[in-house]
C-alpha cells in the first residue's frame, strides 16, 4: 500500500496537474462537476456533439465559463482546455474518442475520466417494440429533442449512448489507467437505476447496467493494489413530461433541497472529493460499494 503523503489540508482538494476527460458538460450536472474540477485546478476536455451546418450554435457556455477561469490563472501553471468532438452513439468514433483526448494534453495523460452524457427515450413498455429496441429507427439526432411517434421511437441510441458508449471510454481509461496505477473513473447513472420511473424501459434497464457495470469495474481494478475508486451517481434529472415531476419536487421541497439547483451542487463537490487525493485515500482502504445516491432524499 502506498503511504499517504504529508500535504497540507487544503491541498487535499486540489487537482492542480491533473488532466480531465469529461462528457455531457454543457449543461447540468455535467457543467457543474466539469467548473468545479476546473476550479479545482485541473486541466479540462470537453467532448461536444460536432458543429453542424444547418444546426443550432456550439453551446459554449461551459467552455467560456472554463476560459474565463484559466484566464485569471497563474500562467505558470500552463493549464490546458480543449473540445474534443464526438457523436457518443456513434461506436465507431467512441472507439478512438480517449486516444484522440490523450493528444490534447501535453504531456499525453488522462487522470479522471467523468461519464456524464445521456438521453432518453420515452415510451408505453406495452409499445416498446422488439424492432425499437434493436434497431435504430428513430431518424432523430441523440438528443432526441422532437418528440418521436411511438413506432419510431428506438432503444438503441439510448443504450448505446448511455451503456455502451460508457465502457468503451472506461475500458480504454482502464488500459491507460491501470499499468500506471492510477486514475479516476466517475459514471453517472440515475434514480432509475434503483426504482426503474415510468415509461422509459430502455432508459431504466441501460442505468440499472451501467450500475452494475461500475461494480465489476472496481471489482476487477482495485483487487490488484491499484489506488482506484469507481464511485456511480445516481442523480435524478426531471424532465417536462414526466407526470410524477410534481411528486418527485414536492419531495425534494420536503427535505429542504432546491431540487436540480442542490442536486448539481452537491453532485459536484462529491465529484470532486473522489477526483482528489481524499479520493483515492478511500480507495484504498474503502473499496466495496462503488455506488452512490447523493438523491436528496428521494431514497
Amino acid at each position: 500500500m502506498d503511504p499517504s503523503p504529508a500535504i497540507p489540508a487544503l491541498d487535499l482538494f486540489s487537482l492542480r496537474g491533473q488532466n480531465v476527460l469529461i462528457t455531457g458538460a454543457t449543461r447540468g450536472i455535467g457543467a457543474a462537476c466539469a467548473i468545479a474540477l476546473a476550479e479545482a485546478g485541473a486541466s479540462i476536455c470537453l467532448v461536444q456533439r460536432h458543429p453542424t451546418k444547418d444546426g443550432p450554435e456550439p453551446n459554449l457556455t461551459t467552455y467560456n465559463a472554463i476560459k474565463a477561469l484559466f484566464d485569471n490563472d497563474d500562467p505558470a501553471n500552463q493549464r490546458t482546455l480543449e473540445i474534443v468532438h464526438c457523436d457518443l452513439d456513434n461506436l465507431d468514433e467512441v472507439k478512438g474518442l480517449f486516444d484522440r483526448a490523450l493528444e490534447v494534453f501535453p504531456n499525453k495523460e488522462i487522470h479522471v475520466l467523468v461519464n456524464c452524457a445521456g438521453i432518453q427515450r420515452r415510451a408505453p413498455a406495452v409499445d416498446f417494440g422488439e424492432k425499437e429496441w434493436d434497431e435504430d429507427i428513430s431518424g432523430q439526432g441523440p438528443q432526441g429533442h422532437n418528440p418521436a411517434p411511438v413506432a419510431t421511437r428506438c432503444a438503441l441510441h439510448v443504450l448505446n449512448v448511455n451503456l455502451k458508449s460508457v465502457f468503451l471510454l472506461s475500458q480504454a481509461a482502464g488500459r491507460h489507467m491501470v499499468p500506471l496505477r492510477r486514475g479516476k473513473i466517475i459514471n453517472f447513472c440515475s434514480l432509475l437505476t434503483f426504482q426503474g420511473g415510468f415509461t422509459v424501459p430502455a432508459y431504466a434497464a441501460a442505468k440499472g447496467a451501467l450500475g452494475q457495470l461500475t461494480k465489476a469495474f472496481a471489482n476487477e481494478w482495485t483487487s490488484s493494489s491499484t489506488t482506484f475508486r469507481f464511485p456511480v451517481f445516481a442523480v435524478c434529472r426531471f424532465g417536462p413530461s414526466d407526470a410524477l415531476r410534481p411528486l418527485w419536487l414536492a419531495r425534494f421541497r420536503n427535505s429542504s433541497h432546491n431540487g436540480e439547483t442542490a442536486t448539481c451542487g452537491l453532485v459536484s463537490v462529491i465529484s470532486l472529493h473522489f477526483c482528489c487525493f481524499l479520493g483515492a485515500a478511500l480507495a484504498r482502504r474503502e473499496r466495496s460499494s462503488p455506488v452512490l445516491s447523493p438523491d436528496v432524499g428521494y431514497l
